[in-house]
């Protein structure tokens, strides 16, 4: 954003303007926040943004001039409240600072840039949620349909990078929280994952940033290697480009070297379970389909964590849950061992609450911003682990070994900041009262001058009131005019020859002394040198804890797998989950499995279903059954069991036996993306296409209604011809599909890996009754002309629509599929007298809704709808 073009020339700006655009020229995209005194001012284009997004008053500086100079302004003291804002804006904000004290200084203070904060660089704790972190994401050129990336948190230094297909690292972007992403300028955006990135901080960087040979060199330089096979990007050239482009802009914006930044992980594919950015959309891992719906996501309902680290190493594991049998097997045994030792697991999750965030606190010592009660906290969060090692000592855990090993240093340095510190550290260095008596001889003496120097203030105040005989006689201070006597109006008569008046008020003067005047000097001067004592001792201490940065982060990182390991273990003891057996096969055997977020939404008892899927067979799973049945809720929780599993989590079930999965597609509902022009149906077979592309042999594919968004007669060809390919192709996954298309059940008797399942439905005096349970074999029906009574469509509809069924079918093709003819006369779709039930009916979406919801919506319209309407 640059300022708006000043019509003087530049000698005939004030000193102090000229060193605003001076700066301003070396930032122009960002909004530069420059002190003045108490106020950090904007001014031009930025104070017109900054007041827009405030909400704070413009005003203008030199109005009486022909062109007055737009200025907004923040108090320095609630910065973080405004920051909070601008960041949110996706604003890039630079904060300009006085470098000088502008009382000791005569003429213009100088000023500079201290930091840069950017949606996706922020690392102070207070702009930050302890949940979630904070994403930058680098994304380079593409290079035969390969891209490298990179994600790069700043709080707390993690930092890995790939390469994937476009295709591939959308679903990246959607399962992380990216708040900024970076592009080289020559080539921008790609047009796939243009519209993924709405709401997301989009950074041009120029392309020299993501040229392999530079950002080789950052990486080199910044990890004080000599070459990138020891960091694993020997052979990943793209992954090199985006990942040193990603610390340079860090580093810029930090104004200092990333210290925090200790390790460069790499993703390969093969490790990871591939979740889809559709399938992390349809399975509501963090979001729901549904705006401001927390408790619809799986994350809600297995974040049982006690510190913000654990919280997010949590969301980690669901974002990328694994693909290596063995490391999910050590998952499972950690599990297994607090499952099986409650006490142990009580005292651990006692022992990690209010623990605070260490992985954030460390991550501020390394770059030198931790104030001094940052290290209070630092303080607190290890006295803790003392007792989380007790409660956890005998458990078989590889964190817990971390943990046990570095206990040393623990102990080290609880000691020593207990031994330095007060007990309540202030939140900033500005008056000092950080450290004990005792710490450094030389801070001893300064509080002694500085509290004999009170003291004689005291003992003046009394001595010159006797020999005044003025008894209301006291002495002040103020910034200003600093100490002082005053002395009423009344008294001023008894003012001794040797008082000097400094200050006349409405009802006093004030006046000072030679003797207190030297007293000032000698006081200030000793504040001033107890201050900067103190702000040299903490820096110190500060450097110290920094140099084992190391040290706290793999303190921080075993303590947050721990927290995210009590969580899971606490999970499957509350909600009897158990642990799934891992195999290298490709079957999946679930054995009464329920849907880990619906059971707890529901009032009614979950009823239980089984699943056996195999590619020897059965492969391709046919589900049929009427709407509101329960499909959607067996499709999905058959998803969830393979990410619970794989990610080192027990399922909800009895039993459950899960071959490894290496990707996991769903393609449950969608709705049209019109801001690109793309249909429900577009969007539909553009989502199956990805399916029957990328899915292998370990593949998991969930489909639901594939088929539906265009007539029926193609839709039904489609649906058919992917069930086949499925089932015949070179890749073969284990397939759920879930269809209305009843012609599809006849799969079953063609293909000899094809099964049919059904959800269980009772009619009973034209009810019907959804019973939830999927049996073997193919529904016959629909029932959606009794849905539709549910829903309250008026009741000659409903007649009408039963004359219609009753028609003899009219065959086409031996075999395939049916159609009915359509009515000679036009279908009156809705009464003539209408009816306000419609409008909401209108305004429903049933793809949105949970069973319960709907059922309860129904109720209502039916209420609503009156005798008259009513079967």
């Amino acid at each position: 954003m640059k300022p708006q073009r000043a019509k003087k020339t530049p000698s005939a700006h004030t000193p102090m303007m000229a060193q605003y655009l001076g700066i301003k020229a070396q930032h122009p995209e960002a909004i530069l926040l420059f002190r003045m005194g108490d106020f950090y001012e904007t001014f031009y284009d930025d104070a017109k943004t900054v007041a827009g997004i405030l909400g704070i008053t413009l005003t203008s500086r030199e109005r009486k001039n022909d062109d007055p100079i737009p200025l907004a302004g923040v108090p320095f003291h609630a910065l973080e409240h405004y920051l909070g804002k601008l960041l949110d804006h996706g604003r890039t904000v630079a904060i300009c600072e006085q470098m000088e004290d502008p009382s000791q200084v005569k003429g213009l203070v100088r000023r500079e840039v201290v930091e840069i904060l950017s949606p996706g660089t922020v690392t102070d704790p207070a702009l930050l949620s302890d949940a979630e972190s904070r994403w930058l994401m680098s994304l380079g050129a593409a290079e035969a349909g390969v891209r490298g990336y990179a994600l790069l948190d700043g709080s707390t230094g993690e930092f890995r990078c790939g390469e994937l297909s476009d295709d591939e690292i959308g679903g990246v972007l959607r399962r992380h929280r990216v708040a900024e992403l970076l592009y080289p300028e020559g080539h921008g955006v790609p047009e796939g994952l243009r519209a993924m990135s709405h709401g997301l901080a989009v950074t041009g960087l120029s392309d020299l940033l993501f040229e392999h040979d530079y950002a080789a060199q950052v990486l080199r330089e910044h990890f004080r290697i000599e070459g990138l096979d020891g960091l694993g990007l020997g052979d990943l050239p793209r992954a090199t480009a985006a990942a040193g482009a990603a610390l340079r802009y860090l580093a810029d914006c930090q104004r200092s070297r990333p210290a925090q930044v200790q390790s460069l992980g790499v993703d390969r594919p093969e490790g990871i379970l591939h979740l889809d950015r559709e399938t992390v959309a349809h399975l509501e891992l963090f979001h729901s389909l549904r705006a401001d719906d927390r408790e619809s996501t799986l994350f809600h309902h297995l974040d049982e964590t006690r510190t913000p680290m654990g919280r997010r190493m949590l969301a980690h594991w669901m974002r990328a849950p694994l693909c290596d049998l063995e490391a999910i097997r050590q998952r499972h045994d950690a599990v297994e061992w607090l499952f099986e030792h409650q006490r142990e697991l009580s005292d651990a999750r006692d022992a990690l609450r209010g623990m605070g965030d260490l992985s954030r606190s460390a991550s501020r010592i390394a770059t030198e911003r931790a104030q001094p009660a940052e290290l209070g906290s630092l303080r607190a969060a290890l006295d803790r682990l003392p007792a989380l090692e007790v409660a956890l000592r005998e458990a078989s855990v590889p964190s817990v070994d971390t943990l046990l090993s570095m206990m040393p240093f623990v102990t080290e340095w609880c000691q020593r900041l207990h031994r330095d510190l007060v007990a309540e550290p202030p939140p900033h260095l500005r008056k000092g009262g950080v450290f004990l008596e005792g710490v450094d001889a030389e801070l001893d003496e300064l509080r002694g001058l500085t509290r004999g120097g009170k003291r004689w203030i005291a003992d003046y105040q009394a001595q010159e009131r006797e020999r005044s005989g003025i008894p209301s006689l006291k002495i002040g201070y103020n910034r200003v005019f600093g100490y002082h006597i005053e002395v009423t109006n009344t008294h001023l008569y008894k003012v001794p020859d040797d008082y000097e008046e400094k200050q006349k008020l409405v009802n006093a003067k004030r006046f000072i002394t030679a003797a207190l005047n030297e007293k000032e000097r000698q006081i200030l001067r000793a504040e001033e040198d107890l201050i900067a004592r103190e702000v040299r001792l903490f820096e110190e201490l500060r450097a110290q804890l920094a140099a084992a940065i190391k040290e706290l982060q793999r303190l921080s990182h075993a303590v947050a797998e721990i927290d995210t390991l009590c969580s899971l273990a606490q999970v499957a003891s509350s909600r009897s989950f158990v642990r799934p057996t891992m195999t290298d096969g490709r079957q999946l055997d679930i054995e009464a499995g329920r849907h880990p977020v619906v059971e707890r939404l529901v009032d009614e008892p979950f009823v239980p279903n089984d699943l056996r899927m195999d590619p020897e067979g059965p492969q391709l799973v046919l589900l049929t059954g009427p709407n509101m049945g329960g499909k959607s809720t067996y499709l999905r929780q058959t998803a969830l069991f393979v990410l619970l599993a794989q990610m080192g989590g027990f399922v909800p079930a009895k039993r459950a036996t899960i071959g490894l999965v290496d990707r996991l597609f769903t393609r449950v509902g969608a709705s049209d993306d019109l801001a690109r022009g793309k249909s429900t149906f577009l969007v539909e077979m553009a989502e199956t296409a990805n399916i029957l592309r990328n899915a292998t042999g370990r593949s998991l594919v969930i489909l639901d209604e594939v088929g539906r968004g265009t007539s029926t007669d193609d839709g039904l060809a489609l649906a058919w011809a992917i069930s086949e390919y499925l089932h015949d192709g070179p890749q073969r996954p284990k397939t759920l599909f879930a269809t209305h298309f009843h012609e599809l059940t006849a799969l079953a008797d063609r293909l000899p890996r094809a099964a049919n399942l059904q959800m269980q439905v009772k009619e009973w005096e034209s009810e019907i009754l959804f019973l939830h349970n999927v049996i073997p074999g193919a529904s016959d029906r629909s029932y959606g002309v009794h849905v539709a009574r549910l829903a309250g469509v008026p009741r000659s509809v409903l007649e009408r629509a039963r004359e219609i069924l009753a028609q003899p079918e009219i065959v086409h093709g031996a075999g395939t599929h049916a159609r009915r003819p359509l009515p000679v006369a036009p279908l009156p779709l809705f009464e003539p007298r209408q009816h306000p039930v419609l409008e909401q009916l209108r305004a429903l979406n049933p793809d949105a809704m949970r069973p319960l919801d709907a059922l309860q919506i129904l109720a209502e319209l039916r209420d609503a709808l009156g005798e008259d309407f009513r079967d």
